[in-house]
C-alpha cells in the first residue's frame, strides 16, 4: 500500500511547482514509489516532439532526489556506476520505482511498468562518515 507523498521538482523548475510520487515500502535499504505518468504529461514536453519519452536524465534525477530526500539529505551526487535503458518510458505508462540503499552512499534502481524493468543502474553519493553509518529511515 502506498502511504505518503513526496513533492520532487524538475530541472528547471520552482520548488512549488513539483510533481508527486506515492511511497510505499521505506526502509533503510530499500524505498519503493509509484507514480503515474498520465499525471505528469509535462514532463515529456520537448523530449521528443511528436514521439515523447521520459528522458534518462530526469529518470536519474528523480532516483537521486530519492536517495537524498529518504537516505543521505546531505550526500552529493558524484556519479553514475552502471546505467541501461532497456524500454522508453510512455506519457501512459504507470511506474514503480525501486531504490536499494548498499553500503557508503550506493544506490542501486529500477523503473518498472508492469513488472517489466524499463531502465536500471546505480550510482553514488558522496557523504560524510555520519551519513555512511546512519540512513536516514
Amino acid at each position: 500500500m502506498m502511504q505518503d507523498t513526496v513533492k520532487t521538482p524538475m530541472a528547471g523548475q520552482s520548488v512549488s511547482e513539483v510533481y508527486a510520487m506515492n511511497i510505499g515500502e521505506k526502509t533503510a535499504t530499500r524505498l519503493c514509489a509509484r507514480v503515474d505518468m498520465r499525471d505528469n504529461r509535462d514532463c515529456f514536453s520537448g523530449h521528443f516532439p511528436g514521439v515523447p519519452i521520459f528522458s534518462g536524465v530526469m529518470q536519474l534525477h528523480w532516483v537521486v532526489l530519492l536517495a537524498k530526500q529518504h537516505w543521505y539529505p546531505q550526500g552529493k551526487f558524484s556519479g553514475v556506476s552502471r546505467i541501461k535503458f532497456q524500454c522508453p518510458i510512455l506519457p501512459d505508462d504507470v511506474l514503480d520505482i525501486e531504490l536499494t540503499n548498499a553500503t557508503g552512499g550506493k544506490i542501486n534502481y529500477w523503473y518498472k511498468c508492469k513488472d517489466r524493468v524499463m531502465s536500471s543502474g546505480s550510482f553514488l553519493l558522496s557523504l560524510d562518515s555520519a551519513e555512511i553509518t546512519t540512513a536516514h529511515v
